[in-house]
């Protein structure tokens, strides 16, 4: 999971902090744990925050690379994240056949993964009308387009940001997305936008970037959802579970774990989750 931006926070202490209770139970299961940092990160270059494909290249990539340099390790694995981290390991799940160097990978586990966010952005415009629960997304948006603003230039990603949208986007480095959404705070999204996000190129632009695949799926998944989670709202995490079901994946696990947050979701499931994994891994 990354939650930032910037160079610095490129090792993540709240990422840690909130998968510590995983991370602790499968390393004294005597379980291997490496982790990724996402294109960008680190470096002088743009990250492009959630972006599936390339956050999912880094997952396999980080693999290898572990293997590499540690032969001794198994290469037997399993794909798991919180938010930004468990959309990557979905994408990874779903591109594990044609990605990478051959491994015996073994299937996802997925925490409050973000997702269906191009089928709300596309939505926003000057003119929608306020509502509250869109609120928690503008602090998203901002990323979103920061990243879309390096990786398609020809969007001309400016041309859709109100003067309060540029400025946000032009400190997006500055501030961890924890910290954004402090700033943020009962900032709406489409306050952020000088025109509509509907224009097609950009919907199809934003549709390439984010989604989540619902096919080429052929190990487990297992999600696991908080439904006092207000980051990443349920109810799309909820449609994409039925849309991997709709598409025919059989071995597909949804979980909705009543009173958990988007931050104490993997703490409130890791009795659940740890046999999981470790099923998968044997």
């Amino acid at each position: 999971m990354s939650t930032a931006l910037d160079d610095g926070a490129a090792e993540d202490p709240m990422a840690v902090e909130l998968s510590k209770p995983l991370l602790t139970q499968l390393l004294r299961s005597g379980t291997a744990v490496v982790s990724t940092d996402y294109i960008g990160l680190g470096t002088a270059d743009a990250h492009h925050y959630l972006n599936s494909i390339s956050e999912a290249n880094a997952v396999t990539d980080i693999v290898s690379a572990a293997a590499d340099e540690l032969p001794e390790l198994s290469r037997t694995w399993v794909a798991a994240g919180h938010s930004q981290g468990g959309a990557a390991a979905l994408t990874t799940g779903a591109r594990a056949d044609i990605y990478g160097e051959r491994s015996d990978f073994r299937g996802v586990m997925s925490f409050a993964p973000s997702s269906n966010l191009e089928a709300v952005l596309p939505l926003l415009s000057p003119t929608t009308p306020r509502i509250a629960p869109l609120d928690n997304i503008t602090a998203t948006l901002i990323y979103v387009l920061y990243g879309l603003r390096d990786s398609r230039p020809d969007l001309d990603v400016n041309s859709y940001l109100s003067e309060l949208g540029s400025d946000y986007l032009a400190h997006a480095e500055d501030n961890c997305i924890s910290d954004l959404r402090q700033k943020v705070d009962g900032v709406a999204p489409q306050q952020l936008l000088a025109r509509p996000l509907s224009n097609p190129a950009m919907t199809s632009a934003i549709r390439d970037y984010l989604s989540v695949p619902t096919t080429g799926y052929t190990r487990p998944v297992t999600i696991e959802q908080g439904l006092a989670d207000t980051v990443v709202p349920p109810a799309l995490t909820t449609a994409l579970a039925a849309e991997l079901v709709a598409q025919g994946i059989r071995d597909v696990t949804y979980l909705p774990v009543p009173g958990a947050t988007h931050y104490d979701v993997i703490a409130e499931t890791v009795d659940d989750a740890l046999p999981r994994i470790l099923d998968m891994l044997r």
